[in-house]
């Protein structure tokens, strides 16, 4: 006796997706990603917001201890590059200088990102560490884009 089991008609036909399931699938999952993709623009841009204040604090630290490592006053200023000189109007480009007018330390901003200070266009850090100025905001600016959110560093004179 040979017994072989047979499925039903029915069910040797349900194995498969049909091409209008496939094409519905392919459309919701179509919806969803432009429905998340402004979602993760602003994401991208508050983390080169961040990466840029990050970075701005870790350099103030570094210029704070070379100026008390040198001895001398620092002086951190927006950067011209057509004048090579401080005194530039934006802070794309940013140099620290000694007085000597040495430059230490030259750095770009992430595009999309801008400084604003509080109070003047630099910032000197005194050979003690301090900074000469009292106390100032930098305001580190992102992109025009919706939902945009500036981050404040505050910079005190102790």
């Amino acid at each position: 006796m040979h017994n072989e089991f047979r499925a039903p008609q029915s069910a040797r036909l349900a194995l498969g997706f049909t091409l209008i399931e496939l094409m519905i699938t392919v459309a919701v999952l179509g919806i969803i990603a432009a429905i998340a993709t402004p979602s993760f623009t602003a994401i991208i841009e508050q983390n080169r917001t961040s990466k840029a204040a990050n970075e701005l604090v870790g350099q103030l630290n570094l210029l704070r201890a070379e100026a008390l490592r040198r001895g001398q006053s620092i002086r951190l200023c927006a950067y011209d590059a057509e004048e090579e000189e401080c005194g530039g109007s934006s802070w794309t480009n940013y140099v620290a200088k000694l007085n000597a007018g040495e430059v230490i330390m030259a750095r770009q901003l992430p595009r999309g990102v801008d400084l604003t200070f509080s109070a003047g266009s630099e910032l000197n850090i005194n050979r003690n560490g301090t900074v000469s100025t009292g106390s100032l905001t930098i305001q580190v600016n992102p992109g025009s884009g919706a939902g945009s959110r500036s981050q404040c560093i505050s910079v005190m004179a102790s």
